[in-house]
């Protein structure tokens, strides 16, 4: 028969590994406000999470003025203030620091991006490097709706501390950015059943060697 502290632990492990997939938790950013030039940086913030921050450049790495957009649904998200439709082009880009996402483990990264009109592209891009666009990034799928592109990352580009958008052609703007987090309590949970695993192990050497 089984004791009680087998049949806790037990149910501690699988508590752990079925909560793990399911107790995670939303954050999402968005980027159409504040509206119109808000200078070459700006930090985005969401309760109770890391902060993102934009930084607007030139090709040849110069600053640029970041500038907030809100038209309409399709047609907000932050550009480039000297752009002419106050969108990033192919002669700007716009990077964003998620170096304090990655610090908390996130998972499932998608972002919007808005504008994206038929003929009109952009492309994702990995640095170390503020003012450098760094490594243009694969590994993601799109899709549309109206002129809003979706983009779904299957593996996160954490290895990079900015995340760079640049349009190919025409112009476009960044809309939303979203990742998933674990919630605190799938943390106690796993960390009271390792816990217990550790003493379990620790009692079957003990015996062992009595």
């Amino acid at each position: 028969m089984l004791s009680t502290k087998s049949i806790l632990f037990s149910s501690l492990i699988t508590g752990a590994l079925f909560l793990w997939p399911l107790s995670a938790s939303a954050l999402s950013y968005s980027f159409d406000s504040p509206l119109g030039n808000i200078g070459n940086t700006h930090i985005y913030s969401v309760a109770g999470a890391p902060n993102i921050t934009a930084s607007g450049f030139l090709n040849d790495g110069h600053t640029a003025d970041l500038f907030g957009k809100n038209d309409s649904p399709s047609e907000s998200g932050l550009g480039i203030n000297n752009e002419n439709d106050h969108e990033i082009d192919n002669l700007h880009f716009v990077q964003l620091d998620l170096s304090g996402l990655w610090a908390i483990s996130p998972s499932g990264l998608t972002m919007t991006i808005g504008s994206a009109q038929s003929g009109e592209g952009f492309n994702l891009f990995g640095s170390n490097s503020l003012s450098s666009l760094g490594t243009q990034l694969s590994g993601y799928t799109t899709s549309t709706s109206g002129d809003v592109t979706t983009v779904t990352f299957g593996s996160l580009p954490n290895n990079f501390k900015y995340l760079g958008v640049q349009a190919t052609n025409g112009d476009v703007l960044i809309d939303t950015l979203a990742v998933n987090v674990p919630e605190p309590m799938t943390y106690l949970i796993l960390g009271a059943a390792l816990g217990l695993v550790f003493l379990a192990k620790r009692r079957r050497t003990a015996r062992q060697i009595g």
